[in-house]
């Protein structure tokens, strides 16, 4: 995050009335403390050599942070556009009319989770250490617009079976997840051992390269926040909200302009 969308976070924060200063910490300190325990996978007690701190006052300030960016949120994640994004229209023959109509992708991730070993077996799936599943939809500008974290089985059992697919408005295809409508393009499953279809075969080609967006912004957003690569220091209540204030933060950087951690989409 640079100087400038730092200063603008805190500053609209403090706008809002969601942190306010205290006696002894600043906003400005609150947030940097959150922002080293996420950003930089700092733990509690190194945040405490650094900046000479109570133990106590960054417990205190990191959830003061945590919650107020989660109550900002619903404003940074949400839907921008319902037009077929100018990525498609602008490729003919290669996206377009395919997809006309797509406005978002969608797709899941695990995140380490730190869990209690009464409640290991819940959070172990495919992964060798415990994990929640995070449920997520991407705009092609790379922008969060809907993200379900902390789950435990049902998402688990959506990318077992390799549903992933695009998003597009006037199908009924989401509601079962509690979504707008919309309309939903699915991964043909192209089994091995049978013919090969060509036209799903080509389908799932453009799909790869179109849904590739998900990936991206998996990848520019567990770069940005170590903490989601890494075992979290915080309490198990806590680490889905931060996988929520995590993508919230990374569409307040990306509102702002480009992202260092987005790398160029191969071609």
């Amino acid at each position: 995050m640079s100087r400038p969308v730092f200063y603008k976070l805190y500053a609209q924060l403090r706008y809002r009335g969601l942190l306010v200063d205290t006696l002894h910490v600043s906003v400005e300190e609150q947030v940097a403390i959150f922002l080293k325990i996420v950003g930089q996978y700092h733990t509690h007690f190194s945040v405490v050599i650094a900046l000479w701190r109570s133990g106590w006052t960054v417990s205190k300030y990191f959830n003061a942070v945590l919650r107020a960016i989660v109550k900002l949120a619903p404003e940074l994640i949400y839907v921008r556009s319902t037009s077929t994004h100018p990525k498609i229209t602008n490729s003919p023959n290669m996206f377009y009319p395919y997809f006309e109509g797509c406005i978002e992708a969608l797709d899941g991730t695990h995140v380490k989770a730190c869990v209690t070993a009464k409640s290991m077996d819940r959070f172990r799936g495919r992964k060798s250490y415990p994990t929640q599943n995070v449920l997520a939809v991407v705009d092609f500008d790379l922008h969060f617009t809907y993200v379900v974290s902390g789950w435990e089985d049902l998402l688990m059992i959506l990318l077992c079976c390799k549903m992933s697919f695009l998003v597009l408005m006037g199908s009924k295809s989401l509601k079962m997840l509690g979504m707008p409508p919309g309309q939903a393009y699915y991964h043909h499953i192209v089994r091995e051992h049978r013919t090969r279809n060509v036209q799903k075969s080509f389908f799932n080609h453009r799909h790869s390269q179109l849904r590739i967006t998900v990936e991206r912004a998996f990848g520019a957003l567990k770069n940005c926040f170590k903490i989601l690569s890494n075992k979290p220091f915080v309490p198990l209540k806590s680490q889905a909200k931060v996988v929520i204030a995590c993508c919230a933060l990374h569409n307040w950087i990306l509102d702002d302009g480009p992202d260092k951690f987005i790398y160029d989409e191969p071609t």
